[in-house]
């Protein structure tokens, strides 16, 4: 654990020092990078001896005249990998993959970063860190976006693969009562203080009118179940949904975020025009399971310990964050499956629980049934 610590803060530094000294042309007779010029450097965790990784730098637009190309080979020798990466890239989104064996769980299996005033946006400092989990390191099959078999068969558990949004904002937990500006964050939808082990929700997804640039003036919309606890005077959370967000294309993106890893992990929408995704803790744990549905089967998503055992309050309710007086358009969504994992078992979220609803202006919630039949849009 202390070697891993080490790694991490040593990696941190690296990027820092190289985004640092893309802003300087000269200093004497040193030469340092140009404004033009980025470095990043990458940590390989868990490659074996005899395996090969390669690392793929390219253009998250695909645009053939947008970027540079990187690509780099690196060979395994049971102990981490420091690997220097650098191009001229123009400002724009950019998308690192590694590709390793099918044995391994890619973890992520890619970072996304905007290149902007030729600097990368990292407003949390991430160091960019991959880690190549085996099979005897792990109790679940690696879920590809190849496979389109969608059996989870022998009782075997799949988890999906995700990318780490390096240049997205950390994300904060929903404010108290009453605390609401023309800008920043804006909630609509129902979201209880009954204890709770889990949320359950299914809802449609809309294209919302997110705008999208290359500029750290960012703004997304989201639909999500979360489960939220305050400990030792900080907010410990687990969510996953579906969002629209400014720093990609005009796509829609499964997501999960939770407080153990305080990331974006985005991955491809699994399931067309309707998403059904549960948090769920791990009987006897602190740990939480954020998962989906598709084809009968669920899939995880992400299993993190978040510190807590029973969440205090639960929410199944959009959220729009806006960096200016603009608010997002938002056609209506609809939620059609509410539910609350209470006393061992999954319980409708109706009328028996304690309950508030979230309509921050231009935003409005309007319940079939309370509080598990609704849909949510902007006036």
């Amino acid at each position: 654990m202390k070697n891993t610590r080490v790694i991490r803060i040593i990696s941190f530094l690296l990027i820092v020092l190289a985004t640092l000294s893309g802003t300087v042309a000269t200093q004497g007779n040193t030469e340092v990078l140009s404004p033009s010029d980025i470095q990043i450097t990458v940590t390989i965790n868990g490659l074996e001896e005899g395996d090969v990784a390669t690392l793929t730098l390219s253009s998250d637009t695909l645009a053939a005249d947008k970027g540079s190309l990187v690509q780099k080979s690196v060979d395994g020798h049971g102990h981490p990998i420091i690997v220097e990466i650098s191009a001229v890239l123009p400002d724009d989104n950019y998308l690192l993959l590694l590709e390793a064996a099918e044995k391994y769980f890619r973890d992520p299996k890619g970072y996304l970063f905007t290149v902007y005033d030729s600097q990368i946006l990292n407003p949390a400092g991430t160091p960019v860190i991959f880690d190549l989990i085996p099979p005897s390191a792990r109790n679940y099959e690696p879920y590809r976006e190849s496979d389109t078999s969608g059996q989870n068969t022998e009782g075997k558990r799949y988890r999906l693969e995700g990318i780490i949004s390096l240049s997205a904002p950390p994300k904060q937990p929903p404010p108290q009562e009453g605390i609401l500006d023309s800008t920043g964050y804006h909630y609509a939808g129902p979201n209880t203080s009954q204890d709770n082990e889990g949320v359950w929700g299914r809802f449609t997804v809309v294209d919302p009118g997110v705008r999208h640039n290359i500029s750290p003036n960012l703004e997304f919309v989201a639909d999500r179940v979360m489960a939220t606890s305050l400990i030792g005077g900080y907010m410990k959370w687990i969510e996953v949904g579906w969002a629209e967000v400014s720093w990609r294309d005009d796509t829609r993106y499964m997501y999960e975020y939770d407080t153990a890893r305080n990331e974006w992990y985005l991955y491809s929408l699994p399931t067309g025009t309707t998403l059904e995704v549960a948090v769920l803790r791990d009987p006897g744990t602190t740990k939480w399971y954020a998962e989906y549905q598709s084809g009968g089967n669920w899939y995880e998503v992400a299993y993190q310990d978040i510190g807590i055992s029973v969440a205090e309050n639960g929410y199944n309710c959009s959220e729009v964050f806006t960096y200016d007086g603009t608010h997002p358009d938002f056609p209506s969504t609809y939620t059609d499956y509410g539910l609350l994992y209470v006393s061992g078992q999954w319980d409708w979220w109706d009328t028996s629980y304690s309950t508030n609803t979230y309509n921050d202006s231009p935003y409005d919630t309007h319940y079939t049934t309370q509080y598990y039949d609704f849909y949510v849009h902007k006036h």
